[in-house]
């Protein structure tokens, strides 16, 4: 599943943005329509047979076993639609984790803050713009204040050079030509330590990404396609066992409503499986959905309804 997170992620035109774009665009049950001031997400098991979480194979199936039926998150909006906070509770209304974040006078995300229940910060990270707006620095810190993760953008032509500190990496390259997207990192010796070369066919569009290891020597290839109503990507790695397909279908207000999986059990049971997830949605007058349920193989998963509040 490497290459679809890749896929979503590594594109030149998303890495320029504004970081505060990248919040929430995962997951789906973050995503909401028109003019919210705030959405309380809860999520009910509709299985009691823990065997069936636990042998699934989709990644949010298997996190949801864990859930509480009372906890929830609840995510808050300023009018303009930028997210400011978004707070964790358990079954009993005690905030859990909250992440807050804070914008300037040009509407840019500055500051974002994690804190634990009791108030105390668990993370911080302030966001520094060059004179053209653009996004330049990351700074990180820890719960004592002290810096754990730096980064340094640095803008040429077509090329977007990002420089760590604190970290086992030492920089990323992310360059652009016309159609092609390259991306490599290195180490702080100066050796490469992973390299992606991203072909993008507007005219089919089918994006084809090359993936190399540390040695320059290819490792694997993905392949997706997608319009408005289907997203199609296939995977495949040296190795046997890494190999994924995945076809994923949306309605006419563009959320998922079928996914096929098709891939190994797992590194060590190399047999395919063929996996279907399908969900079911109620609507509210602006088009945002409240109530979703997920079916795993046919089987009732669980539901995911969201209250929502408008300015």
């Amino acid at each position: 599943m490497l290459s679809l997170v890749i896929w979503q992620y590594n594109s030149f035109a998303q890495f320029a943005q504004n970081p505060v774009d990248r919040i929430n665009t995962y997951d789906n049950d973050a995503r909401v329509k028109g003019n919210v001031k705030s959405v309380v997400i809860r999520c009910k098991k509709l299985s009691t047979d823990e065997k069936f979480f636990a042998n699934a194979t989709d990644w949010k199936i298997t996190t949801k076993r864990h859930n509480k039926s009372r906890s929830y998150t609840k995510d808050e909006y300023r009018q303009d639609g930028k997210i400011v906070l978004i707070s964790s509770y358990d079954s009993l209304d005690i905030l859990r984790l909250q992440s807050q974040y804070i914008y300037d006078s040009l509407n840019r995300l500055v500051e974002k803050k994690m804190r634990y229940k009791n108030g105390v910060i668990r993370t911080l990270e302030t966001y520094e713009y060059d004179i053209l707006n653009r996004w330049a620095a990351t700074y990180s810190y820890d719960s004592s204040n002290k810096p754990f993760r730096n980064e340094h953008r640095i803008y040429k032509d077509n090329a977007i050079i990002v420089n760590y500190s604190d970290t086992s990496l030492a920089r990323t390259i992310y360059t652009n030509n016309k159609n092609i997207t390259t991306i490599e990192t290195y180490l702080p010796n100066g050796q490469l330590y992973y390299k992606s070369e991203e072909i993008i066919s507007r005219k089919d569009k089918i994006t084809t990404q090359t993936h190399y290891n540390q040695n320059g020597e290819k490792w694997g290839i993905g392949i997706s396609k997608s319009n408005d109503k289907e997203y199609y990507s296939k995977w495949k790695g040296n190795a046997r066992s890494e190999f994924t397909e995945q076809t994923i279908k949306k309605n006419s207000k563009g959320d998922e409503v079928e996914r096929i999986t098709t891939g190994p059990l797992s590194s060590r049971n190399k047999k395919e499986k063929v996996t279907k997830i399908t969900k079911e949605y109620i609507y509210d007058s602006n088009g945002n959905f409240i109530s979703e349920i997920v079916y795993y193989n046919g089987n009732a998963a669980f539901e995911v309804t969201r209250e929502i509040e408008y300015y």
